[in-house]
C-alpha cells in the first residue's frame, strides 16, 4: 500500500513538472496597483503579486528609471523611450521593429544571408513581448494586440506601435503606444473598446496631440483616461506639450498625489474620469 501511494505521487510530480503552474486571475475587490514610472512607462500589481511592466525607458528621457520586478515586460516599440535596453537584446546593428526602413518588420525575425548580408532584428528575452496578435504571459494573462502606425502617413516616418489590450484585478486595461494616426480605423476602435482604464499619448510630437487623444477617447469611451507621453519639467530628451489642453477638454479629473494608486474595479467611475499621478520622483522608484 506504501508503495503504491509513493507510485501515485511520483506520476502526479512527473505531470506537473514540465508544467508551470498558473496563478489565479487576480482578486477584483483588491483590484491593482497601478504606478506611473513616468513618459510611456507603467506598472501594474494584482492581488497575487503578478507584475506587468510596459514601456520601459532608459536614462536619456529625464525620469529616474524604473526598478520594478515584472512577471512580464510589454514593449510597443523599439525606441529608446520606450524600450531600455536593460529588457531588451540586440546582438547588432539593425533595421528595428518601428524604423523607416521596414516599418513591418516582425521584432524577432533572422533574414536570409550570410556575413555582413546577414541583418539580425531585435530578439526580445522570455518574458518580453513585442509582437502582433494574442499571448500569454505573466503566469496566464492573456494580452491582445493590434498594431498602429505612428505617425499620420502610414508609419512612412516614425514606424509603427503596438497597441495591447489585457485583463487582470477584475480590470481591463488597453495601453495605445505611440500612436500618431489621425483617425482610428474600425477594426481598431473595435479592439479598444470595453477598457475600463486606457492609457494614451497626449504631447503631439510625433504622436497624437491633446484634440485629437479627447477625440479617441470620446470614441472608445473608457471609465478612466490616464495621459501619457507628454511634456513636464523631468522630460528632456524631446518637445513635448504639456497636459492642460488635453485636461481642459474634459470635466471630471482625479489628480493623484502620488505616482501610483491602487485602483479597484467595485469603485471605478462609470463615465470617462481623467486620473493624473503625480510626476513620479527617486522615493518611489
Amino acid at each position: 500500500m506504501r508503495r503504491l501511494l509513493l507510485l501515485f505521487v511520483m506520476i502526479g510530480v512527473a505531470a506537473c513538472g514540465g508544467r508551470k503552474i498558473v496563478k489565479g486571475t487576480g482578486d477584483p475587490l483588491w483590484g491593482l496597483r497601478v504606478r506611473w514610472h513616468g513618459h510611456s512607462c507603467f506598472s501594474f500589481e494584482d492581488s497575487v503579486g503578478r507584475t506587468v511592466l510596459i514601456d520601459p525607458f532608459d536614462e536619456t528621457v529625464g525620469y529616474v528609471r524604473p526598478s520594478a520586478k515584472p512577471d512580464a515586460v510589454l514593449i510597443t516599440h523599439d525606441h529608446f523611450d520606450h524600450a531600455d535596453p536593460r529588457w531588451t537584446y540586440v546582438p547588432r546593428p539593425s533595421p528595428l521593429m518601428g524604423s523607416r526602413e521596414k516599418p513591418d518588420e516582425d521584432p524577432v525575425k533572422m533574414e536570409k544571408g550570410k556575413g555582413r548580408d546577414r541583418k539580425q532584428v531585435r530578439m526580445l528575452p522570455e518574458g518580453v513581448f513585442c509582437s502582433t496578435g494574442t499571448f500569454a504571459a505573466a503566469d496566464g494573462i492573456e494580452v491582445r494586440s493590434m498594431r498602429a502606425f505612428h505617425d499620420p502617413v502610414n508609419g512612412r516616418r516614425h514606424g509603427t506601435t503596438q497597441m495591447y489590450v489585457w485583463s487582470m484585478g477584475g480590470l481591463t486595461l488597453a495601453h495605445m503606444g505611440d500612436i500618431g494616426q489621425d483617425r482610428l480605423t474600425p477594426e481598431q476602435i473595435e479592439f479598444l473598446k470595453g477598457a475600463d482604464v486606457l492609457m494614451i499619448p497626449v504631447g503631439g510630437g510625433p504622436t497624437i496631440d491633446a484634440v485629437r487623444a479627447a477625440e479617441f477617447v470620446r470614441l472608445i469611451n473608457p471609465r478612466i483616461v490616464i495621459p501619457m507621453h507628454y511634456g513636464n519639467p523631468l522630460v528632456r530628451f524631446a518637445e513635448l506639450d504639456s497636459l492642460e489642453s488635453f485636461l481642459k477638454q474634459f470635466e471630471r479629473i482625479d489628480p493623484w498625489t502620488e505616482s501610483q494608486r491602487q485602483i479597484q474595479a467595485d469603485q471605478v467611475p462609470a463615465g470617462p474620469t481623467v486620473m493624473v499621478p503625480a510626476l513620479p520622483s527617486r522615493r518611489n522608484h
